[in-house]
């Protein structure tokens, strides 16, 4: 990509910029929605036994029982906030700057995958204000760890395959684990991240990086599926319980593609058991239960299913399609503007195809997560903390247009120049 002539806003005033749009996003975001959503409870609960030091439990009296639903990150990094006296409002903050931190990472991986300092200022500048996503990082819910989080895999994993290091392997691969303990579902990236690991450097004798990275990631995220063995009855959910539960959301999708018409879903027996409850093995049983009538109709339907995954994998899990709370303009506003976000990503990952080596990851880390989450349930907010990364290729496809636009009025003005100066010199000729 060319460099675009206009200069790249950089320094202090361009980072006191990003804080200034990233808050002012967040403030109205919580005066449209609030900073709680339907997972906020237990994620308080959790987070208030751990900080009084009843353990990692969602029971809010005697016994205790081990926690099965929830990944343990996010509700110990609220705990160490609970502890030093924060309330929700300072959380909040809290949050809302690592999302700052992620727009700042998101123009990194930027410039490491272009070199272009005006697509890494339009990345940032971009994510700053974006409502779609800043909505779910002013919440109390994992949004805002895994964005950060992601944002930072990422970032390292282009520095690594470009630089391998001892340094950047340890940060990399502690990274990985923290992904996999504020949500489960990325362990989906393990594989790739060591596959491509390995595929790169087998040739080297940097191939110690990578078995050394697989060690940091696969014995922490070992330990954890080996606690969840120990606790959960029958020891059958290695990664923990819900999974029954989100994959009878998606199969109740195929039956009722109105969200609007499927409010039950919410008080049905076995869903607020496992959503709410805290003695592990009802939970496990109505967790069956629901993955028991999940399958039968997945079973029945099953074409239906695999087009309506496709379709979300592809396109609508990444569109902000729906939210009760905004009115139908505003509506149809945020569903158009995330539809071009993700048209200009699919543009700008052809337009850097060229790059495959550091392109291919990006795209696979991102729609990996996605896949992973399109086969259970169907929400938005599961791909907000990739679509910064995938983002990037939207301001890669933002500032491309650009460019060509200023080299076209370039070419038609020098035409112009041109075909006057043609014009005049015949007139000279013939005196």
């Amino acid at each position: 990509m060319r460099k675009i002539v206009f200069r790249a806003p950089s320094g202090p005033w361009f980072y006191l910029l990003l804080a200034v749009l990233v808050f002012a996003a967040a403030s109205v975001c919580l005066m449209l929605f609030g900073p709680l959503t339907g997972d906020s409870a237990r994620y308080l609960r959790l987070a208030g036994n751990l900080a009084s030091g009843q353990g990692f439990s969602a029971a809010t009296e005697p016994p205790y029982y081990p926690e099965v639903f929830r990944a343990p990150l996010y509700p110990l990094f609220l705990s160490i906030l609970l502890r030093f006296g924060l309330g929700i409002l300072a959380i909040i903050i809290l949050q809302v700057a690592l999302y700052l931190s992620a727009t700042i990472i998101a123009g990194k991986i930027a410039l490491v995958l272009t070199g272009n300092r005006m697509v890494a200022a339009v990345s940032s500048l971009m994510l700053a204000g974006y409502l779609p996503l800043v909505h779910w990082v002013a919440a109390i819910t994992t949004e805002s760890l895994c964005t950060a989080l992601f944002c930072l895999c990422c970032w390292l994993f282009l520095t690594f395959i470009k630089t391998p290091s001892w340094k950047r392997v340890v940060l990399l691969g502690l990274t990985l684990v923290a992904l996999f303990l504020t949500r489960t579902t990325y362990i989906v990236v393990f594989p790739l991240v060591i596959g491509f690991s390995f595929l790169l450097f087998h040739k080297r004798k940097t191939i110690a990086y990578s078995a050394v990275l697989t060690l940091l990631i696969c014995l922490p995220a070992g330990a954890w599926i080996f606690r969840n063995l120990a606790v959960i009855p029958g020891g059958s959910s290695p990664f923990g319980v819900g999974s029954g539960m989100a994959l009878f959301v998606g199969s109740v999708e195929v039956q009722e593609p109105d969200i609007g018409k499927r409010n039950w879903i919410m008080d049905y027996p076995d869903f607020v058991v496992v959503h709410g409850g805290a003695e592990p093995a009802s939970i496990v049983a109505a967790d069956q239960q629901l993955r028991r009538e999940a399958m039968s109709i997945i079973r029945a339907r099953w074409a239906d299913y695999l087009k309506r995954t496709a379709l979300l994998v592809a396109f609508r899990q990444w569109v902000e399609v729906y939210d009760p709370h905004l009115p139908g303009l505003v509506l149809w506003a945020v569903t158009g503007i995330s539809s071009a976000m993700l048209i200009l990503a699919y543009s700008g990952i052809l337009m850097t195809i060229n790059r495959w080596r550091m392109t291919l990851p990006l795209v696979l880390l991102s729609f990996s997560v996605a896949t992973a989450h399109a086969i259970f349930a169907n929400e938005a907010r599961y791909t907000a903390p990739v679509r910064p990364v995938l983002y990037v290729f939207s301001a890669i496809a933002i500032c491309r247009v650009i460019e060509w636009a200023i080299q076209l009025k370039a070419t038609r003005s020098s035409q112009v120049v041109m075909e006057r100066a043609a014009s005049v010199a015949p007139q000279k000729d013939s005196v």
